[in-house]
């Protein structure tokens, strides 16, 4: 049996009732009357009823309250550092009509039970919400309230839950806020020695917003973790560079940087890594730095003499060839003319234009054979 949270006593022709905190009576009486809980709250369940003073046996009747466990979950996309964030909270009441104070917690830290975030007290019919830096709310919601995160940093990150005063804890739902880890990949074209060359470091974040300090790494060496071969610093948003002998860099970065090698020598190659400060070295994807081979000039001439000398000395042993084959056939021309040569007919047979018709016929293969 609760306490009762009214009672009544008369003085006179007057009443006068009285109220315990979190309840409300208008001091109407007729055949009923009616109390009120402006906001019910666990405490306040139970059985209730209505008793008055009388001589007579008085039978009464209990009635229950009973709350509605009040649940609730939030959800929040990962992002990457210094891109805007959302947090929304879901609850499975209206707030606005039910007009329950409630708040965004983030579980952990130096305090066991979480460090409020976001704070929303209903002030008669207006809600009043007051938030830590970093984050914003436009003081409206329903069965949903949004908050936002301008500017996400590792901050930001943990564990919250949306909580309604007043409900067990165990009906929140919470969720994580990760950041999306820095990537990079480098690249750098491969050129002769004594040749200027250009690194290019590229990351999925905007640097110049971030104002994450980075790294140019060479890997292997005598470190087992590298050498910084480029080192860049944020200070007081002026970004300072500092570089290993014989690189270039001229202080200015967004999602990409530029390292210049004026001239290119064989202590530049090896592989190399763009890392941004604090991240994991996993989301780095190296590149190699190689020289092309320099032929050298000797090298260069036997080679270009042997290009040249086989095509001439083709050209030598054909011609040869054709001279000795030629030399061969005017040894023996005989041979072929005797091959086509028709019987002879006696002169004295033959008339003039016949004579002079043969002898020209003989000529001409004659002439063609030595060709």
């Amino acid at each position: 049996m609760k306490i009762p949270p009214s009672s009544k006593r008369r003085i006179g022709d007057h009443q006068f009732c009285n109220t315990i905190g979190g309840y409300e009576f208008d001091q109407t009486v007729t055949n009923h009357l009616t109390v009120g809980i402006p906001n019910a709250q666990e405490d306040q369940e139970g059985s209730y009823s209505c008793h008055y003073t009388s001589s007579s046996p008085v039978r009464y009747e209990n009635c229950s309250l009973t709350l509605t466990t009040v649940t609730s979950f939030c959800n929040i996309s990962s992002v990457v550092e210094t891109e805007p964030a959302s947090l929304t909270c879901t609850f499975n009441i209206d707030v606005s009509a039910t007009k329950n104070n409630f708040s965004l917690v983030r579980i952990g830290g130096a305090d066991s039970k979480g460090v409020d975030i976001v704070t929303c007290t209903w002030l008669k019919d207006q809600l009043k919400c007051t938030t830590a830096p970093g984050y914003e709310v436009n003081n409206t919601v329903t069965d949903r309230l949004v908050i936002r995160v301008p500017r996400a940093s590792r901050d930001h990150t943990g564990t919250y839950a949306c909580h309604v005063n007043g409900s067990k804890a165990s009906g929140f739902q919470s969720c994580e806020f990760i950041l999306k880890p820095v990537t990079s990949f480098c690249n750098i074209s491969s050129i002769k020695e004594t040749e200027p060359a250009s690194l290019t470091c590229t990351f999925n974040v905007d640097v110049n917003a971030t104002k994450n300090n980075l790294s140019l790494v060479r890997l292997g060496g005598d470190e087992s973790k590298g050498v910084d071969i480029v080192t860049c610093t944020w200070l007081q948003d002026q970004l300072k560079c500092t570089t290993a002998p014989g690189y270039e860099v001229n202080n200015l970065v967004t999602d990409h940087l530029v390292i210049r090698v004026l001239r290119a020598s064989r202590d530049h190659t090896g592989t190399y890594v763009c890392h941004v400060t604090g991240s994991s070295m996993d989301g780095f994807k190296s590149c190699d730095f190689i020289l092309i081979p320099d032929v050298p000039a000797a090298v260069l001439t036997v080679a270009i003499a042997v290009l040249v000398f086989i095509p001439v000395s083709l050209v030598i042993i054909f011609l040869v060839f054709k001279c000795k084959q030629r030399k061969e056939e005017d040894k023996n021309p005989t041979k072929q003319v005797r091959s086509v040569e028709t019987p002879l007919i006696p002169p004295e047979v033959l008339s003039k234009e016949e004579v002079r018709s043969d002898l020209a016929l003989y000529l001409f293969i004659k002439n063609n054979i030595k060709i």
